[in-house]
């Protein structure tokens, strides 16, 4: 019996936009070596032609992200680089367009790129919008230099208060896996238009982030300004979708979560949070809050991901897809297979069960009109294959939030433009001069450009006159960015809104209960919680943890000795009735009779067969299936393909306890098959055995 843990990632689809930067230097013996190996320079070598930065996220086993409110970004700065994490999420900077590009500087020269949210408007000073002194708000992601990342606040084009909530994408490993970061500072105050100004915008922004963004990792995190017993929203949020990573952990250690805010004289609350969706919580190692506490009254919290459960090898069976109706016009007879009768004389239950089900799927092929193309999607049943696949944290359908070719195109030209404007600004080089680097990127960027169709940037320009170029290009490049994006997601939309219709017309039963139950989404096993405490998300791991876990419970018997039958018999044995078991071999009509009262939508075992595709067989080979049943019960001896179920543990709980975990197994539909045929018998011979006194 196999043990599996099910799937907890979407399949692996196309590329997101964005690419990751590494290290390119000059072979050996060439000019760049030459020069790095000259005696007698002054000053540091030259830079080497188009040198890129490393993701340092590309060897890492874990990423690190914090949030905290800095009450002020201007006064709290350097408390806030000294967390060291690779993300850090900040809210209520209080920054004007002038104190964002102020703190900049500040940020990059500790070695974090600010990407900020729009700006606060100035404070009114005797009736004048001061340029610097911002009222309160804001929020900004700040992501380790050397990571790539961008902002895109066009998610939120149709919420409102847009100067509380940012979203940005983070570049984690080599193949385009990306992090939805979304930083969000929630209206305060205890009057009920503040209330409904923070459930509005606690409801748009989680919304949103699940219907646009799909199958991805996202993190919404930040100060709510409430707690859970007092929302609606979040309390509905957690229930069907969301991961409170605080309290998961508190669950995980036994204790309850400790406050973020505190002010003296109080006892403190929680209204800070890190909110993880299923994606994201399957790489969920630990969640913890610092002792420290800024000016503001908060205190920091800080969240460990684990990067290889965001892309790694795992086994899956394959099952073969489900064969339509046959035609109806199809009136080709069944050959018989006189190897499987051979097989049969013989007592070789493996290769009758394989010449079986191979005969019997290929007539349902020609019956059903399967081309030879599509074959090979329809074949394979009657073995359990396995094969190892590669999930990612990534979409596969457009409508699940993948991204267009040219959309992507458009977002690393962009990118480019923009690298290249930061490299002019910071450029040392005198008047009229542009650097190598520069040049390289420029060329770059012109091929990208001619790609899409846009006129290229003339290199020949002085540099003052480029930038202001690049500028322009930039502006021009990030519309069409966006509008694609927007074209896109409102296919997606309309995707998502005709599928609803379509459900709604045609099969009710998955809208009614998502209004009764408040969700449809099925629970999964998304992490593990491991003997010493930990959690993991790595499906190899969990897997091992259930196994060490249910192996006793499943085979009770395997370290110790079965209970002895002679003291049972001596003690029970005048009230038992000896009745011998008599049962007729199995026909087809039997099995018909059996199929018949069988539903269609009963899920298939790993053999691939299904009561629909059974129900399509001719009667000659439920004849011959029938004697094949007949052999498994005279040599008591079952295919291998056959004795495999899959088992899939669904959490009652979030405790993430292996054992607070209800096994759920699916077994083939020909064992259940043969299983409803001979229950009939079985309870009458165990009504047989009951004394006559009970």
């Amino acid at each position: 019996m196999l043990l599996r843990c099910g799937d907890v990632h979407p399949n692996p689809g196309p590329k997101k936009p964005g690419r990751l930067l590494t290290f390119k230097t000059g072979p050996p013996g060439s000019k760049l070596k030459q020069q790095q190996t000259q005696g007698g320079s002054k000053g540091p070598p030259p830079a080497p032609p188009n040198r890129r930065v490393q993701n340092p996220l590309q060897k890492a086993q874990q990423v690190t992200l914090s949030t905290i409110n800095l009450t002020s970004a201007q006064n709290q700065a350097a408390m806030c680089v000294d967390l060291g994490s690779d993300i850090i999420a900040v809210q209520e900077t209080a920054l004007t367009l002038a104190g964002q590009e102020k703190m900049r500087t500040f940020f990059e020269d500790q070695g974090y790129r600010p990407l900020w949210g729009p700006p606060q408007p100035g404070r009114q000073i005797q009736g004048l919008e001061s340029p610097l002194i911002a009222v309160r708000g804001g929020v900004a992601v700040l992501v380790k230099k050397a990571i790539p990342a961008y902002s895109d606040d066009s998610l939120f084009d149709k919420v409102g208060q847009k100067n509380r909530v940012t979203h940005v994408k983070v570049a984690l490993a080599q193949g385009g896996t990306w992090l939805h970061v979304i930083s969000l500072y929630a209206k305060d105050g205890t009057k009920a238009a503040n209330k409904a100004a923070r459930e509005e915008l606690l409801n748009s922004v989680l919304n949103t982030a699940r219907a646009r963004l799909g199958d991805v990792p996202v993190v919404v995190t930040g100060d709510f300004n409430t707690q859970v017993a007092k929302s609606p929203v979040l309390t509905q949020a957690l229930r069907e979708h969301w991961v409170d990573a605080m309290g998961a952990q508190a669950m995980i250690d036994g204790t309850k979560p400790p406050p973020t805010y505190k002010t003296e004289g109080t006892k403190g609350t929680r209204i800070d949070y890190v909110l993880l969706n299923p994606i994201a919580a399957t790489t969920f190692m630990s969640c913890t809050t610092s002792e420290q506490k800024f000016p503001g009254g908060h205190r920091p919290i800080t969240v460990s991901l684990s990067l290889p459960a965001f892309k790694q090898n795992v086994e899956r069976f394959v099952i073969p897809k489900e064969l339509p109706k046959p035609v109806a016009s199809h009136d080709t007879l069944p050959t018989e297979c006189a190897a499987f009768k051979n097989a049969v004389a013989n007592k070789d239950v493996e290769a009758a069960w394989k010449l079986l089900s191979k005969h019997m799927e290929g007539y349902l092929l020609d019956a059903c009109g399967v081309t030879s193309d599509d074959r090979h999607r329809y074949r394979g049943r009657g073995s359990a294959n396995v094969k190892t696949f590669l999930l990612q944290a990534k979409t596969t359908k457009l409508s699940e939030g993948a991204a267009t070719k040219r959309q992507v195109e458009l977002h690393k030209a962009a990118s480019q433009l923009g690298q290249i404007a930061d490299d002019l600004r910071r450029r040392p080089e005198g008047p009229g001069q542009t650097s190598h680097e520069v040049e390289q990127r420029l060329a770059a960027a012109n091929r990208g450009l001619l790609a899409l169709g846009l006129a290229g940037l003339d290199k020949g320009m002085q540099p003052d006159v480029l930038l202001k170029a690049v500028g322009v290009r930039h502006t021009q490049v990030s519309a069409l960015a966006k509008e694609a994006t927007k074209a896109v997601r409102m296919g997606r939309e309309a995707s998502a809104l005709a599928e609803i219709k379509d459900s709604f017309g045609k099969v009710r039963r998955s809208i009614t209960a998502f209004i009764w139950r408040g969700t449809s989404d099925k629970k999964t096993a998304c992490a593990m919680k491991r003997e010493d405490g930990t959690s993991t998300a790595k499906i190899d791991e969990m897997d091992e943890v259930l196994y060490r876990a249910w192996d006793p419970v499943f085979r009770k018997y395997t370290n110790k000795g079965q209970p002895r039958f002679a003291p049972f018999r001596r003690r029970y044995a005048k009230y038992i009735n000896r009745v011998e078991m008599t049962c007729p071999k199995l026909t087809g009509d039997m099995l018909r009779e059996v199929l018949n009262r069988k539903s269609n939508k009963g899920a298939c075992g790993v053999d691939g067969w299904r009561n629909s595709e059974l129900k399509s067989l001719p009667q000659q080979y439920l004849e011959d299936l029938a004697t094949f049943l007949n052999l498994v019960e005279e040599t008591g001896t079952w295919p291998v393909a056959l004795t495999k179920a899959l088992v899939t543990p669904i959490p009652k709980d979030e405790s993430r306890e292996p054992l607070q975990h209800r096994p759920i197994t699916v077994t083939s539909c020909i064992y259940r098959l043969w299983a409803c045929a001979r229950l009939k018998e079985i309870l009458i011979w165990q009504e047989a055995w009951i004394h006559n006194s009970q």
